[in-house]
């Protein structure tokens, strides 16, 4: 076990964020939010400082910090490590098996550290730090588990015969804010704890996250939802709610300055959507910019690993590299089609080449000194131009492989119903012959899946006999898992989702669009050149004020797009535009609040007098045959005492109200830029994104995917 980060190092790659800007240590204070402000990021991030502040303390001197390695990532969008440094950090490891030999604090060795242990509470987690309590028992020890402690973890390190020798207590990092309209709790495997391990521990850390954002800012006017999974968290939230109250009534503030919470005049609508009601939109290639960096790379906590210097016929030397809105360019870049990347790129360049001409016109001493103090920006302009010319030459050479747009094609014929299963399966087999990526194959065979509404017997035991002898027999248990939780479905078979009519869906909300503008789209169909996500249509329905929308009006065409028209534009503007800019190269536990027993025909809508309109209301036809609970409700309260002004003492009408869109069970980043292009629908709502976890088609199958013998055991 080596050391990660040290007091002599000024910062730590594990769990520092060099673009992080947090407030001194000195100063940390929980502010309201400003006039206008979208969303109070730092006081989710100084409520976690806090929270860990109060754990370090727990030892006095010197101490070292054992994380869980994928707890690494999430802690360095909220903390550097000179916070922790601060706090009597001297050295950070990662937990593993193998316990980590601990050298003493002083020349004498008479005076070792403690420790402090911070990690989610899985099996194996535990099993790691009970063998190090073990290997040094005269040590101080604080166990912190994230996001909460279990019972029968507890159990577990009273069995390992440690529990008195240790502290447990528990960190909950909440909503990490990876953009000021995306938060997420960063919990990998949230769909398979949901739906397969039944565990519902991330809806209470979920619900628990959006009561401390309505004790700041008041509670949501209008909570939708559509899924099982979203109405147990809608009780979660009733309940907390009532406990609120009942502390308020009671005179048990939370705070020694808090008021009694009164409906927001920022929080308008929180719509809770169960990933299980929408499968087909992650079984898809994604093809805005951020969603192909996504698939190609994989976006890790805003990180991705790449080297943008590669030389040609060299290894690269992969470095990560932030992807976020302080790229001003990646702003503007990341919810395009990447058919229109290469224009986009082209145009800055152009931009940047004349701004740096600008020199050779500055005669006076003024303008020199107004172009030298563009210089730093002009510079920071250009490293990101070269950036993203090399992600999107590299995704270029994906995307132009027969590989990718095999896969596209059956994508487009399987969403546009122009093929028939029969017609499919062959593509998939091929691809399977070719021993071609496992997870991109079984993406395909999940989608066939969910748009026909299940396969027939034959083709299901085919494709499980073909994929278990390509790949490993031990898949079986993968296909078992697949259709335990309903992504994948043999139509003999009774799973734990009822099948979705997809053709009735696709018609009623014209999932497919047969004339898309990538360049200006007027549709979120642009996102997947002519097929709307499902949550998208399912927000744009909920919101809707009548019945009269243009997206529902039409027949409903059929996608027919090839291959040619939507990748054809990408190349152009993309291999000339480089000599603008020297330097770029050109070719470079409440499961039973739930009630399960009526399935896909739950209806709980009471929200027809919000402001927005009727919403779902409009819909019950076609809601219904997508499984699971859906509700609108108007919130109620009791006292409320409104007046011109917010609990926050800022003026109602200079706040801007907030749409909360919340996926549980992870949603993609195509499906976020989806949201965000309904922002023009709706001009006067910002919109934000709250999910357990950012996936891909790939990632999402991947959690169900069961490995081999070897190893087994050591499955988190």
């Amino acid at each position: 076990m080596s050391s990660v980060a040290s007091t002599s190092n000024q910062s730590a790659p594990s769990t520092s964020n060099p673009n992080a800007n947090p407030a001194p240590i000195q100063s940390i204070k929980l502010v309201n939010a400003p006039t206008r402000q979208l969303f109070p990021i730092e006081p989710l991030k100084n409520q976690v400082k806090l929270d860990l502040i109060k754990i370090l303390d727990k030892i006095s001197g010197e101490k070292i910090l054992i994380l869980d390695v994928n707890l690494s990532g999430p802690l360095s969008l909220l903390i550097e490590f000179t916070f922790l440094k601060e706090h009597g950090i001297k050295k950070v490891y990662y937990l593993n098996e193998d316990p980590i030999p601990i050298p003493p604090s002083d020349s004498n060795g008479s005076t070792y550290p403690g420790v402090i242990f911070l990690c989610r509470p899985s099996y194996q987690n535990i099993q790691s730090v009970a063998n190090q309590v073990l290997a040094h028992s005269t040590l101080s020890y604080v166990l912190a588990l994230v996001s909460h402690k279990t019972v029968w973890s507890e159990k577990q390190l009273e069995d390992l015969g440690v529990l008195g020798s240790l502290i447990v207590t528990e960190l909950n990092l909440g909503l990490i804010p990876l953009e000021e309209d995306v938060l997420s709790l960063e919990s990998d495997k949230s769909f398979r704890q949901l739906n397969l391990d039944k565990d519902t521990s991330s809806l209470f850390s979920m619900g628990e996250s959006l009561m401390k954002i309505q004790d700041r800012l008041g509670y949501f006017n209008r909570i939708m939802g559509k899924g099982d999974n979203a109405q147990v968290l809608n009780r979660i939230l009733t309940r907390l709610r009532l406990e609120r109250d009942c502390e308020e009534s009671d005179g048990e503030n939370r705070e020694s300055d808090s008021n009694p919470v009164q409906p927001s005049y920022q929080l308008d609508t929180l719509i809770l959507l169960d990933r299980s009601s929408d499968m087909i939109t992650p079984l898809l290639t994604q093809l805005t910019y951020e969603g192909l960096i996504d698939e190609t790379f994989g976006i890790k906590n805003t990180l991705i690993e790449f080297d943008p210097d590669q030389v040609p016929n060299q290894a690269p030397k992969p470095r990560k590299i932030p992807l976020n809105s302080q790229d001003s360019f990646y702003s503007h870049l990341r919810d395009l089609n990447f058919a229109n990347i290469g224009n986009a790129l082209n145009n800055e360049a152009k931009r940047l080449s004349q701004d740096y001409e600008g020199r050779k016109h500055a005669k006076t001493v003024q303008e020199i000194k107004q172009f030298v103090s563009k210089m730093g920006t002009l510079k920071s302009d250009h490293l990101s131009l070269k950036l993203h010319t090399s992600l999107a030459e590299k995704i270029m050479d994906s995307t132009q492989t027969e590989l990718f747009n095999d896969i596209l094609e059956v994508e487009q014929n399987l969403v546009g119903q122009h093929e028939s299963g029969a017609q499919v399966l062959p593509l998939i087999q091929d691809l399977m012959c070719e021993q071609e990526d496992m997870l991109k194959v079984l993406r395909l065979i999940c989608l066939q899946s969910n748009i026909a509404n299940g396969l027939k017997p034959k083709i299901y035991d085919q494709y499980q006999t073909e994929f278990c002898q390509t790949y490993g027999y031990h898949h079986t248990l993968t296909f078992h898992n697949l259709s335990k939780v309903g992504i994948l479905i043999r139509k003999s078979d009774t799973s734990s989702r009822a099948p979705v009519p997809y053709p009735a869906l696709s018609k009623g909300f014209k999932l497919v669009v047969d004339e898309v503008d990538e360049r200006d789209p007027s549709d979120v169909s642009y996102v997947y050149s002519g097929y709307a996500p499902l949550s998208a249509r399912l927000i744009q329905t909920g919101l809707a004020k009548s019945d009269k929308m243009g997206y529902l009006g039409s027949q409903n065409p059929l996608l027919n797009l090839g291959i040619n028209q939507i990748y054809q534009p990408i190349s152009k503007g993309i291999n000339n535009f480089a000599s603008h800019i020297p330097g770029v190269a050109s070719n470079s536990n409440l499961n039973r609040l739930a009630d399960r027993s009526g399935r896909g025909n739950s209806l709980d809508i009471s929200g027809n007098d919000h402001p927005l309109g009727p919403g779902w209301s409009q819909f019950k036809d076609l809601l219904t045959q997508i499984p699971g609970s859906t509700f609108d409700e108007i919130v109620p309260f009791r006292n409320v005492n409104l007046s011109s002004q917010s609990h926050s003492g800022v003026q109602s009408n200079q706040l801007e109200k907030v749409i909360m869109v919340a996926f549980l069970g992870g949603c993609t980043y195509t499906e976020i830029s989806s949201i965000r292009f309904l922002k023009k629908m709706y001009p006067s709502y910002k919109f934000i994104v709250i999910t357990n976890e950012i996936i891909n088609g790939s990632k999402w199958l991947d959690q169900f995917v069961e490995p081999g013998l070897v190893g087994f055991q050591n499955r988190n």
